[in-house]
């Protein structure tokens, strides 16, 4: 006997209460994580990757530097349809930039 999978009374009561979550096509729940540009995130991305992430946001205070530029080049060279959030940007060449790089969506704002 080998368990592939387990569902409870708790799992039908949250799919009742929430019947609008967002989930893939297996019925699990979208999942996104967000990362920096600096030194040491490469491996952060490739772990999210690995396991599964739906969105990554590549994120600073300032999206349009060129550290943020690069790492969302790099990590679109290397995972080509994953989707990509790039940000924070307040300006329209900001976000062409980020648009520029490969992101699918930009992150507009600067603040909480």
């Amino acid at each position: 006997f080998h368990l592939l999978g387990m569902i409870t009374v708790k799992d039908f009561q949250k799919a009742e209460r929430k019947p609008n979550a967002c989930k893939d096509e297996h019925g699990r729940l979208r999942v996104g994580a967000a990362v920096g540009a600096g030194a040491g995130n490469e491996e952060r991305v490739d772990a999210l990757v690995a396991a599964g992430v739906d969105v990554l946001l590549i994120d600073s205070s300032h999206g349009h530097s060129e550290g943020v530029l690069q790492r969302i080049r790099e990590t679109r060279a290397k995972y080509p349809d994953l989707q990509i959030v790039g940000g924070n940007v307040a300006t329209a060449a900001g976000a062409k930039a980020l648009a520029e790089a490969g992101v699918s969506a930009v992150k507009v704002g600067i603040g909480p």
